[in-house]
């Protein structure tokens, strides 16, 4: 099992303890070594500062260029104007004045419908017009609008937003969640000529979380849908939009809304409010980790990817320099985060970790770029683990899950 950076010097303190340290001394002291422990990993680049002033950069998303992975591209939101597109370097491909685009996400090589091209698709939450907006992104670097009509969603202020592609169906979701704690999901249908389509988009679900959520990352593998409730924790729930029980591949007794807890905010859990941005560092079929932004703590808690969930250990990410030396500063109150594993180009071979950055002085906010070689370095993650937790077989592990209370 993987343990966190620091946990030798809390258990040596809890052998301490039976000594004569006090409870409280202990669990005190316990807590302070180890957050004097959490390791600091440094970017190697950042994006081009966002076009407009204050809090407007929010989340980002990584593409990943099959052919040529060091041509890879970055979509961030600038929740005031619209979406940039960068290149690995943090360069500027271009920057769409859009409006207010809160958070984004893609999926690769999607045929929505048969017959249909397989396209890179794009989708951000709009907070302008409470909904979502649809976008190819071409291998340029171009994002070209490919949504049929605006979509009349039931939202309140369109905030966090994700997308899942279903193993099971082949079916293409957009799940987006507002500020009031409503979760809609809408399944995509490509319309039109099959090689000049439209996306056209269905509401399939809808449900409450209940407090302010944000941050949403899907399983397309697996099959779950995590929420970051901003206050309270990481929620599991099932992707798919079951709703007969004849047609639901798990237990019948399970609903569409039925969740179940990965992590709380503190003092029961490892998490801090807020909790921001979520992704998952696919490592094989059902191996990896699930990364989550602790927002006021200016760190980010790691856990394994499958059930049960157990705690790898946090980061922080300090300043430091990119190819041509110029100095990157530390990263703060992170909102959304991306990140990929695998080779993504010469100086990101293990894969890469985009975070937005609250506090970018002599600018405005940005993103910054990590390797992700280096967070799993910090985490005392060797490669024999990383390639044990890629072999593992899925069809165990989603056993394992739904065999969960």
């Amino acid at each position: 099992m993987w343990k966190p950076r620091g946990y030798v010097v809390v258990r040596r303190l809890c052998i301490a303890g039976l000594y004569g340290l006090g409870a409280a001394s202990l669990v005190c002291a316990a807590e302070s070594l180890y957050e004097d422990v959490v390791p600091t990993v440094r970017p190697i680049a950042e994006t081009l500062p966002v076009p407009t002033d204050d809090d407007a950069a929010d989340d980002p998303a990584i593409w990943v260029n099959p052919t040529d992975p060091s041509a890879s591209l970055i979509i961030g939101t600038d929740k005031k104007a619209g979406l940039g597109v960068y290149r690995l370097d943090g360069s500027l491909v271009n920057f769409y004045q859009l409006g207010p685009q809160n958070n984004v996400d893609i999926r690769s090589d999607v045929v929505l419908s048969p017959g249909f091209r397989a396209m890179n698709i794009v989708a951000s939450s709009d907070r302008e017009d409470h909904t979502f907006r649809l976008f190819e992104l071409a291998t340029n670097g171009s994002l070209i609008e490919v949504g049929a009509r605006l979509f009349p969603t039931e939202l309140r202020e369109a905030y966090g937003i994700c997308l899942h592609h279903s193993e099971t169906t082949g079916h293409t979701h957009v799940f987006i969640n507002d500020k009031g704690g409503r979760v809609e999901q809408w399944r995509l249908f490509a319309e039109g000529a099959p090689l000049r389509p439209r996306v056209g988009a269905a509401l399939v679900r809808t449900f409450q979380v209940g407090g302010q959520p944000e941050g949403m990352t899907a399983d397309d593998e697996l099959g779950w849908l995590y929420v970051g409730e901003g206050r309270t924790g990481i929620w599991r729930y099932h992707a798919e939009p079951w709703t007969h029980p004849e047609e639901h591949p798990f237990s019948l007794d399970e609903s569409d809304h039925e969740r179940e807890p990965v992590e709380f905010v503190g003092p029961h859990g490892r998490l801090t409010a807020d909790v921001e941005g979520v992704d998952i560092a696919r490592m094989g079929d059902a191996g990896g980790l699930l990364l989550v932004s602790s927002q006021s703590a200016d760190r980010f808690d790691v856990f394994e990817r499958a059930y049960p969930y157990r705690f790898v250990g946090s980061f922080r990410i300090g300043a430091g320099f990119d190819a041509s030396g110029e100095q990157i500063d530390a990263v703060t109150h992170t909102d959304g985060l991306a990140v990929c594993a695998g080779d993504v180009g010469p100086s990101l071979p293990g894969g890469v970790v985009v975070v937005q950055d609250d506090e970018n002085p002599g600018g405005t906010q940005n993103f910054k770029i990590v390797p992700l070689s280096s967070v799993l370095a910090a985490l005392g993650l060797t490669e024999d683990a990383e390639r044990q937790a890629a072999s593992v077989d899925a069809t165990e592990i989603q056993g394992k899950e739904d065999a969960t209370p």
